[in-house]
C-alpha cells in the first residue's frame, strides 16, 4: 500500500509539474494561429474571442489530458474563414497560418531548453529548487513535442490542414468522411506509445542541441 501510494503521488507531481508547459504549448500555439489568420484578413478568430493569452480559451479538454498524462495532444482549434484571405495568396496563407504555430512551438521549446540547461549547473541537485528546473525542462519538451504531432495529417493537427492545400477536393472530401476514425487511431497511437516512439527521440535531440 505505502508503495502504491508513492507511486501515485509521484505521477501527480510530474502532472502538476509539466502542467504549465502543456498550458503554455497549447496557448501560444492557439493565440499564434488566431493571430495569423487575422493578420491575413480573417474577422473570425478576433470574433471568436480567440486573439487572447487566455488559456480557458484555447484549450480543449480531451487534447489536454493527453497532453498532460502523454505529453502529446492538441488544443481547441481556431475557427477560420480563409475566403476573406487574398484570393491569390489564399493556399500560401493557409500554409502559413498553420506552419508558424508550430515554428512558435519549436523555438519556444528550444530557448525553455537552453534555460534548463543553465538551471542545470546553477542549482542544487536536491531541494525545492530542483522541482524548477525539472518544470522548466518539461516544458521545453512539451513544446517540443506538441510541435512534432502537430505535423502528422490528422485533423485537428497542423499537418491536415497543410496537406489538403496540395490534395484535390475529392480527396479532401474522403478524407473528411473518415475523420473520425483516423482521430480514434490518432488517440490510440498516443496512449500506446507508439507514436511516442518516433517523436520522443527528435525531442531529445533537439534538447541535446539547445543544451
Amino acid at each position: 500500500m505505502p508503495s502504491g501510494m508513492s507511486l501515485s503521488s509521484n505521477f501527480l507531481i510530474a502532472i502538476l509539474l509539466q502542467l504549465p508547459g502543456c498550458v503554455l504549448a497549447v496557448t501560444l500555439h492557439e493565440y499564434a494561429k488566431a493571430r495569423c489568420s487575422t493578420a491575413f484578413g480573417d474577422p473570425k478568430p478576433r470574433a471568436d474571442g480567440r486573439l487572447t493569452l487566455n488559456p480557458l480559451k484555447h484549450i480543449e479538454p480531451i487534447g489536454f489530458v493527453l497532453l498532460c498524462i502523454f505529453g502529446m495532444g492538441w488544443g481547441k482549434p481556431v475557427a477560420m474563414l480563409p475566403s476573406y484571405y487574398d484570393p491569390v495568396k489564399r493556399r500560401k496563407a493557409i500554409i502559413i497560418t498553420h506552419i508558424l504555430p508550430v515554428v512558435v512551438n519549436l523555438l519556444i521549446g528550444l530557448v525553455l531548453g537552453v534555460c534548463a540547461a543553465g538551471l542545470h549547473y546553477m542549482l542544487p541537485e536536491t531541494g525545492a529548487l530542483r522541482y524548477l528546473y525539472i518544470g522548466v525542462l518539461g516544458a521545453a519538451r512539451v513544446n517540443l513535442s506538441f510541435a512534432l504531432v502537430q505535423c502528422i495529417p490528422v485533423y485537428p493537427m497542423a499537418g491536415e490542414r497543410v496537406l489538403c492545400q496540395f490534395l484535390k477536393p475529392n480527396t479532401v472530401v474522403k478524407m473528411t468522411q473518415y475523420q473520425f476514425i483516423w482521430q480514434i487511431l490518432l488517440m490510440l497511437g498516443i496512449v500506446s506509445g507508439y507514436i511516442a516512439m518516433v517523436v520522443n527521440p527528435i525531442c531529445n535531440l533537439l534538447l541535446t542541441i539547445a543544451q
